[in-house]
């Protein structure tokens, strides 16, 4: 696996070719500064374990920094101004401390934009690259079994709790956020009782009971995944169910992928396919034609 804000920001310089000159945006080589400390000042004052390089005007984001924690950035603050104190501290500009903060916490210079790129603002560049992973993982999910899968997708595995009151003859439970394949779906009795998955064309069938060998029983729960919902089939099932799936985490603000720790869910390989996918809606590509291109890619990759 590689980190986000490297294909990030190989999918930003391709689509926005100005940002690579000017405050735009920032490189990605340097992925934290540790903090030794800040000021219960206005504004605060930071002090780093090392040099910083920064500049007045630079744009950071600081996350993890306990105590003044006035100094951390929020989805609605993303990031801070700075000006230059000296090689290892600086001040942020419009910040109001709330206490002596300590050795916690990382700055790292402010990848997604000091400003909005020439083309895009940060904030559809953000939703681009969201929608080639959905798109990736889709594909992925349609064209290998749950075994290939895995090959290509880490750490994704997830178990939620859904909440649900079963009502006869059928009803439909919507999937958690983010979710991409179903490993396996269990009601919520004491002794869970797998809820089997099966083909949508058999549906009008099981409804109308016209198939002797698929029917339900108390042990013999039924559903189907359909669109965005899973369609149970009979009414003898415990609240709440869980399933075990993959799913994916949808960033909604620059600071979610700027961490040194965050990894995409793809093997390393896979990576250019994404970059792709992400200039093909860029290019507002058609829906259609993204998921075309995407298994294009796919395939080549074997």
């Amino acid at each position: 696996m590689s980190l986000a804000q490297s294909n990030f920001a190989k999918f930003i310089y391709r689509v926005d070719p100005t940002t690579k000159s000017g405050k735009k945006f920032k490189d990605t080589a340097n992925h934290g500064i540790a903090i030794e400390s800040s000021t219960n000042a206005t504004p605060i004052a930071v002090t780093t374990l090392v040099a910083h390089g920064l500049a007045t005007g630079d744009y950071v984001s600081i996350i993890g920094h306990t105590t003044n924690t006035a100094a951390n950035n929020t989805a609605a603050n993303p990031y801070w101004v700075i000006t230059r104190v000296d090689a290892t501290s600086f001040t942020l500009d419009d910040s109001v401390g709330v206490g002596v903060g300590g050795e916690t916490g990382y700055v790292t210079p402010y990848m997604v934009g000091s400003i909005d790129g020439a083309r895009l603002p940060r904030q559809r560049l953000l939703d681009i690259y969201n929608e080639a992973r959905f798109a990736l993982f889709t594909v992925l999910r349609e064209i290998k079994i749950t075994k290939e899968f895995s090959k290509y997708v880490y750490g994704t595995v997830t178990t939620a709790s859904i909440e649900m009151a079963y009502s006869s003859p059928y009803m439909n439970i919507p999937k958690p956020a983010g979710f991409i394949k179903l490993i396996s779906l269990f009601d919520g009795a004491s002794t869970p009782k797998e809820i089997f998955i099966l083909p949508n064309s058999l549906l009008p069938d099981v409804k109308r009971g016209i198939i002797p060998s698929v029917t339900v029983t108390a042990s013999n729960l039924l559903a189907f995944d359909i669109g965005q919902n899973w369609s149970i089939v009979g009414n003898f099932g415990t609240t709440p169910a869980s399933a075990v799936y993959y799913g994916i985490t949808n960033w909604t603000w620059a600071t979610d992928i700027l961490t040194n720790t965050t990894y995409e869910l793809f093997s390393a390989d896979i990576e250019p396919v994404l970059i792709e996918i992400a200039c093909a809606i860029a290019d507002e590509q058609s829906n259609t034609d993204v998921l075309a291109l995407t298994k294009t890619l796919l395939n080549k990759k074997g």
